[in-house]
C-alpha cells in the first residue's frame, strides 16, 4: 500500500504549482494567487486520503498483533514509532502555517482563516501576494523556522531509511526523493541558494502554503511505504505452505495389553509443491561460531528419500527383531534461498508374527455343537485375518472370534492367512 509512485492527481497538482510559481515572476493577476489556494486544497485532500490508508495499515498491524504478540510485537513497535514521528512533523508544519497566518495578523479563529481543527481556509487569507509574514517566520535573519524544518525533515528521512534493509533500494530511493532537502544547483550567473532560501525567501503567502502542504503529503507517502515494508517483514523468511493436515505422532508403535497408548495430535502445515531433501542415516553436528546454531552433515553411508507431494517416503524391511532406530536430516529452502535444516529420529519394534488359535470354552471340538474359537496374530488387525479349517466349517462372529462346526469325529486343521499391506500371507 506504499505510495512512492505519484498518482495522476499528484502529478497534475505538482505541475499546476510549478506553472503558478513561474507566473508569479510575471506579476500576474490575483486570480493566479487564488489558484494556489485550489492547489493547496487538492494537496490537503490527497494527504487526508493517504492518512486514511495508513490507518488501515495500522489496523492490520493490530489484528496480526492480537494473533501473535511475540512475532508481530517488534515490528508493530517500530510501526507505531514511525506513526508518532510522522504525526509530530506534520503537526509541526501545520503550526508553522498558523504562525505565518498569525504574523499576517489573522491568527484568531474569528478571523476565519484558521479553522477550529487547525486547518487553513485559503479563501479568507488577506494579502496573498505579501511576502513579509512568510519570510519573517521562515527565513528571518537566516535563522527562521525553515532551517529547523529542514533539520527535522532530514532527521525523519535518516530514521525511516534506517528501518529499511539496504537491499530494498526502491524504497530507500523513494524516501530520499520524497524527503529531499538538498540545496539546488548554482544558477547560470553562479549564485548559490540554500534549500530554505529557494523554497521560502520572498515567497508570497499564496505560494507558501501549498509547498508546506506538499511536504506534509510527502511525509504521509513516506510513512506508508515504510509501514508497509515493516508489515511485510512479519512473514519475511517464513516457509510458505499450501496444505494443512491433521497429524498423529504416537509415543510408541508397539503397545502391550493393559498399557496406555500415547500420541501427539496437531495440525501440520506443508507445501505439496516444495521438494525438501531428506537423508536417512547417521549425521554429525558442529557448532557454528558465527550463528551460534548447529550445522548438520551426513556421514558414512546414507539414503536419500524420494519426495512425493512434499513428503519423503521411507520404507525398510523388518529384518532384525526388537527395537529399531532410524533418523537423519531434512533440508528445505526458505524464501531467501538459504537451507533450513532439521534433524529427526524415530523408533519402531520388529516382532515375529505370533499366531494364537484358542478354543474359548472347551479344549476339544464337538460334532453338532457350536465351538467358539479365538484367532489372533500379534500386530495384525482382526479384520485382516482369514482362518480356514479341514473337516468342518469355521464361521466369523466378530473380529478375532469364530464358531467351528466339525463334520465328523477326527482331527481338524485350522490354517490362518492375513492381509499384510495388500499381500496375502
Amino acid at each position: 500500500m506504499g505510495h512512492g509512485k505519484e498518482t495522476p492527481r499528484q502529478k497534475m497538482i505538482g505541475m499546476m504549482y510549478l506553472v503558478l510559481t513561474a507566473m508569479l515572476a510575471l506579476n500576474v493577476s490575483a486570480e493566479v494567487l487564488d489558484a494556489f489556494g485550489a492547489v493547496d486544497e487538492g494537496l490537503r485532500k490527497t494527504t487526508e486520503i493517504y492518512s486514511e490508508k495508513n490507518l488501515e495499515l495500522y489496523k492490520d498491524f493490530d489484528q496480526q498483533f492480537a494473533q501473535n504478540e511475540t512475532k508481530v510485537g517488534p515490528w508493530k513497535n517500530k510501526a507505531d514509532e514511525v506513526k508518532q514521528k510522522c504525526d509530530e512533523l506534520i503537526e509541526y508544519i501545520q503550526e508553522l502555517k498558523i504562525e505565518i497566518i498569525t504574523a499576517n495578523g489573522q491568527g484568531d479563529i474569528k478571523d476565519g482563516v484558521v479553522t477550529e481543527d487547525r486547518q487553513i481556509n485559503n479563501d479568507e487569507i488577506a494579502g496573498k501576494d505579501k511576502t513579509d509574514a512568510s519570510s519573517h517566520v521562515l527565513i528571518g535573519e537566516m535563522d527562521g523556522k525553515a532551517f529547523e524544518l529542514r533539520e527535522k525533515i532530514e532527521e525523519l528521512r535518516e530514521y525511516l531509511v534506517g528501518l529499511v534493509d539496504k537491499e530494498n533500494e526502491a524504497i530507500i530511493h523513494s524516501l530520499e526523493i520524497n524527503l529531499n532537502t538538498d540545496d539546488p544547483p548554482k544558477s547560470d550567473d553562479g549564485q548559490k541558494k540554500t534549500w530554505e532560501v529557494k523554497n521560502f525567501a520572498h515567497m508570497p503567502l499564496a505560494a507558501v502554503f501549498p509547498l508546506l502542504t506538499k511536504i506534509q503529503l510527502d511525509i504521509r507517502n513516506s510513512e506508508a511505504e515504510v509501514v508497509q515494508y515493516l508489515f511485510s517483514q512479519i512473514s519475511a523468511g517464513s516457509i510458505p505452505f499450501n496444505k494443512l493436515e491433521a497429524t498423529v505422532i504416537p509415543n510408541t508403535s508397539y503397545v502391550l495389553q493393559g498399557n496406555p497408548y500415547k500420541a501427539d495430535v496437531f495440525i501440520a502445515a506443508f507445501d505439496t509443491t516444495a521438494a525438501p531433501i531428506v537423508y536417512v542415516g547417521n549425521y554429525d553436528s558442529t557448532l557454528n561460531a558465527e550463528t551460534g546454531s548447529y550445522d548438520f552433515t551426513m556421514r558414512g553411508q546414507y539414503d536419500s528419500l524420494d519426495v512425493v507431494n512434499g513428503r519423503g517416503k521411507f520404507s525398510r524391511m523388518g529384518s532384525g527383531l526388537g527395537k529399531q532406530t532410524w533418523g537423519g536430516i531434512i533440508k528445505l529452502k526458505d524464501p531467501d534461498g538459504n537451507f533450513i535444516t532439521k534433524t529427526f529420529k524415530r523408533e519402531y519394534q520388529v516382532a515375529k508374527p505370533n499366531l494364537v488359535v484358542s478354543p474359548t470354552k472347551m479344549n476339544v471340538f464337538y460334532v453338532g455343537v457350536e465351538n467358539p474359537v479365538s484367532v489372533s496374530i500379534a500386530g495384525i488387525p482382526g479384520d485382516k485375518i482369514s482362518p480356514s479349517i479341514t473337516n468342518g466349517v469355521i464361521r466369523k462372529q466378530r473380529d478375532g472370534e469364530y464358531i467351528v462346526l466339525p463334520k465328523r469325529p477326527g482331527n481338524s486343521l485350522i490354517t490362518v492367512t492375513a492381509d499384510i499391506e495388500g499381500t496375502r500371507k
